[in-house]
């Protein structure tokens, strides 16, 4: 699951330095993760998901402080 993981961690990042700062909202972003996690179906029910989702958080964080809390992740992997 190591690459899986990799692989998703890869996307989410490339998604969010990719995302234009004058254009993002909160619903793009999560409109936008809910689509890279569909790509990632062995993820929804690893041990590692909710440090996975805890990374998403840090690294959109980065780029677009406060847009996005935990709790918007509640129907993420749906």
């Amino acid at each position: 699951i190591s690459l899986l993981v990799q692989s998703f961690t890869d996307e989410v990042i490339a998604f969010v330095q990719g995302a234009d700062e004058s254009e993002i909202t909160k619903e793009k972003i999560l409109i936008s993760l809910q689509a890279i996690c569909t790509k990632y179906p062995a993820i929804k029910n690893a041990d590692c998901r909710k440090d996975l989702e805890f990374d998403v958080l840090k690294e959109i964080n980065l780029k677009f402080p406060t847009l996005v809390q935990q709790k918007d992740f509640k129907n993420l992997w749906n």
